[in-house]
């Protein structure tokens, strides 16, 4: 990063997509980029190179601090295994019919691996001075932010036919290997993601 060391850097705590996985979600975002965008109008797309599951955000932090998420990661990661997970169907917050993030999601038993690893890593925070997280943890990679406030849409969105879509079979999948932390310099063009330190997971041979 060019940011002066001891200054703040937006930091989140992340498990990135494979090329493979990210090649998947591409493809199903181009094929329902144009439905979605005639039922809900403007929809910020999430650029595929920024796919990732974020298991902690922790907003600016100073180097000393940088320094106590690094160590937290890190034992988190020690006490975990790697494990493969696939993505699952489409989903929104707060829900489809009232979309302002859409969604790719992960299917069973991943989807509780996923959450037992950020759980790990929140514990591993807390014990370290940070307070907890605003809300739980839930297994989902963004893949798109809806711009046109609901009041302002012609009728109700109708994403029914996309409600069990998922990216194609046999190319959704993806293996976590490590968990990243995260640097984030928001700019007009959109954030810039930089990676400030990588935890490995255990490769099945390493006693935990």
């Amino acid at each position: 990063m060019k940011a002066d060391e001891d200054g703040l850097v937006r930091t989140f705590v992340a498990v990135w997509l494979d090329e493979p996985a990210r090649r998947c979600v591409e493809a199903f975002v181009a094929d329902l980029r144009r439905p979605v965008e005639q039922s809900v109008g403007a929809v910020r797309w999430v650029a595929p190179a920024q796919y990732h599951f974020t298991l902690r955000f922790l907003g600016d932090l100073d180097r000393e601090q940088r320094a106590r998420v690094f160590g937290a990661v890190s034992e988190a990661c020690r006490s975990t295994a790697r494990f493969s997970l696939r993505l699952g169907a489409l989903g929104a917050f707060p829900d489809l019919a009232r979309p302002r993030v859409l969604w790719v999601g992960v299917e069973p038993p991943a989807d509780r691996l996923l959450m037992d690893l950020a759980g790990r890593v929140e514990r591993a925070l807390v014990q370290r001075g940070f307070g907890p997280a605003d809300r739980p943890f839930a297994a989902h990679l963004t893949i798109g932010r809806v711009s046109q406030p609901p009041g302002r849409r012609r009728g109700q969105p109708d994403l029914d036919a996309w409600r069990d879509r998922a990216p194609q079979e046999g190319c959704g999948g993806t293996e976590v290997r490590e968990v990243v932390v995260m640097a984030s310099r928001l700019t007009p063009a959109g954030p810039i993601y930089t990676p400030l330190m990588t935890a490995p997971l255990l490769d099945g041979t390493e006693a935990p």
